[in-house]
């Protein structure tokens, strides 16, 4: 008797848990909105179902990055060569920038002639300017200076300079010289007529020093874009980015994505008076970046 009741008891249990399966199972489908009774009217049935959109996200791929440089354009009139002439004497402590490497050659030197005992490159006619390695800190003073614009956008770009030169203000019994924009160093036959009294200008410069002539405003350098090195991700909080992978783009060894300008000046040792009120003006190079046309 016992037998049977727990025999009862249990295919109870067993019942009544089937019977909530069942029961859940039985409310899972949902019936059609469309029914028929067994005959096809004409045309058939007909039913709808229906869906809003919604945006997912949109990131701005087109993007111009393009990093300037930021060395400095200040220079320094040396038209008689004093810098040079002074460090030829050898005479310990009686020069100035001692803290510097100083060229004494031109862009187009083979090796740039650093030391002031050595033959060739400029005697007199410099304009010094001054630039600085970004890693040991350390200063040079040259006539020629590189000026690297970077493009670290989505497309091509092509750069244009265009350089001036701006005189100063004569000081009181002294002088102001004028400036124009020339690929020549001064000569012996640029006597006090000469009207210009310094001379800059710009080049490209390609690979193993190779140059070429800018007019300026008027000639564009290309550099090429670092698409493949952007990643999109998410965040939670900020939605969808499309942004340059730094760790990646620093790692690239291929990269052409550089322009190269180099900046050149001289002095005029034959129409620089001697005389310490000189007004030496000022230059100006301003970069003009457009996306590059394609044809």
């Amino acid at each position: 008797m016992k037998t049977t009741k727990r025999f009862l008891t249990a295919l109870m249990a067993m019942v009544m848990v089937c019977g909530s399966v069942i029961s859940v199972s039985a409310a899972t489908p949902v019936e059609p909105a469309v029914t028929n009774d067994g005959t096809v009217p004409n045309g058939g049935v007909e039913g709808e179902v229906t869906g809003a959109g919604a945006n997912e996200g949109w990131v701005q791929t087109e993007i111009m990055r393009v990093v300037l440089p930021t060395d400095s354009l200040s220079y320094v009139v040396d038209a008689q060569g004093l810098v040079r002439k002074s460090y030829k004497t050898g005479a310990k402590g009686m020069q100035n920038y001692t803290d510097c490497t100083i060229v004494y050659s031109d862009k187009s030197a083979t090796a740039d002639i650093t030391k002031a005992t050595d033959e060739g490159g400029l005697d007199d006619g410099f304009v010094f300017f001054t630039k600085t390695d970004p890693k040991s800190q350390k200063k040079t003073l040259t006539n020629h200076i590189d000026l690297v614009l970077t493009n670290k956008g989505t497309y091509d770009v092509e750069i244009t300079p265009s350089l001036t030169f701006t005189p100063g203000t004569a000081p009181e019994g002294g002088v102001a010289l004028k400036g124009a924009e020339s690929n020549t160093a001064f000569t012996a036959a640029d006597t006090a007529n000469t009207v210009d009294n310094l001379r800059f200008k710009l080049y490209t410069k390609g690979a193993e020093g190779a140059y070429g002539a800018v007019t300026s405003g008027t000639t564009k350098l290309p550099a090429t874009n670092v698409k493949e090195y952007y990643t999109t991700t998410y965040d939670a909080k900020k939605g969808y980015s499309y942004t340059l992978d730094e760790t990646k783009y620093s790692k690239a060894t291929d990269l052409t994505n550089t322009a190269t300008f180099t900046l050149e000046g001289f002095s005029n040792p034959y129409n620089v008076p001697e005389n310490s009120k000189i007004a030496a003006g000022s230059i100006k190079v301003v970069w003009k970046v457009t996306k590059k046309t394609t044809t």
